[in-house]
């Protein structure tokens, strides 16, 4: 591993050789990463890409692999982990400039300071769950972000796909987004600058590295937000198959129809390929009913948009990513 030396020596950062990414995905299926590594700041994230470059290395970024079909051979190149160590989070009394990245990081309060026109800002890196950063707005009494309770990814995740549950969407909170571009240089954009639209946003495009995003949120009763959190939780754990692993809504939604709809008209509810299942609770959502593998999934994917089109003239189209060596 000694090709790998100067990320040790300049950013303690570890580079693991042949890491299974199953335990990396939520759907816990997928091959192994060549090399993979968990950089904790911009600085060992940006060191790692242009060694990566520099070398001829492919890279992949992830977060908690809540949206993501990785292959049973795995992932060539380097795959660079953001959940977790990549994860500071706290509260701005404005929403910082374009440039202002690194004083922002600084700056991170635990409680909200409220600006003169009523907003609290929560600033988050990219790595932070999702989850977790809907808990810790609705915990004091800020609204905005309780359409995420039940989002299992990223914060990097959610802005990327312009995440949404329940009527809400990330395009409506996020005010400005700081991400690294294509030549690994440090950029932001602002509120409809960042292009949202059904599940994209501009960096998709741009093939940027999102770093981190700063959320408007609006002070209001805790009484009432916490009743909603509670209500959306409530609907997500009776509709949806939690019990199982799965990446959620497998199909975007076609123009007219619900993809659950018409995969159970379709009579598919419980069809089975290996160890994944189209859900019994939910006919959007397949599930890892044990033993499934990457290939199982696709392969059930594939069955599902065939039996959809033939029936009813609708082409799916995936919200789930394939990654890796197919």
């Amino acid at each position: 591993m000694h090709e790998w030396q100067p990320l040790q020596e300049q950013y303690n950062l570890e580079v693991r050789r042949d890491e299974t990414l199953a335990k990396h995905c939520t759907y816990e299926v997928g091959g192994p990463a060549d090399f993979f590594c968990e950089p904790h700041n911009m600085e060992a994230l940006r060191g790692v890409l242009q060694l990566c470059r520099a070398k001829g290395t492919p890279v992949t970024i992830i977060g908690k692999g809540s949206n993501l079909l990785v292959s049973d051979r795995g992932i060539r190149g380097m795959v660079v982990c953001l959940a977790g160590a990549f994860a500071k989070r706290g509260f701005l009394q404005a929403c910082p400039g374009r440039e202002a990245y690194a004083e922002a990081l600084n700056s991170l309060t635990e409680e909200p300071q409220i600006d003169a026109d009523g907003f609290a800002w929560l600033f988050s890196e990219a790595g932070a769950s999702m989850i977790e950063v809907s808990k810790y707005a609705s915990s004091l009494a800020l609204g905005g972000l309780e359409f995420a309770c039940g989002i299992p990814g990223t914060v990097g995740g959610a802005v990327y796909m312009n995440a949404g549950a329940y009527g809400g969407m990330t395009q409506e909170v996020a005010a400005i987004t700081y991400y690294l571009d294509a030549d690994f240089e440090l950029r932001a954009a602002v509120w409809d600058e960042q292009n949202f639209g059904y599940r994209r946003s501009l960096y998709q495009d741009v093939k940027g590295t999102i770093l981190a995003t700063c959320y408007r949120l609006q002070p209001g009763d805790a009484a009432e937000i916490n009743s909603k959190v509670a209500e959306l939780t409530a609907k997500r754990e009776k509709s949806q198959p939690l019990e199982y692993p799965s990446c959620g809504s497998v199909f975007k939604r076609p123009e007219g129809y619900y993809a659950g709809k018409l995969i159970m008209d379709s009579g598919l509810q419980g069809f089975r390929i290996g160890g994944a299942e189209v859900s019994l609770k939910h006919a959007g959502f397949i599930v890892n009913r044990g033993g499934a593998t990457a290939t199982d999934i696709a392969d059930l994917i594939a069955h599902i948009r065939k039996t959809v089109a033939e029936k009813f003239g609708v082409t799916l189209e995936t919200e789930v990513r394939f990654i890796g060596d197919w």
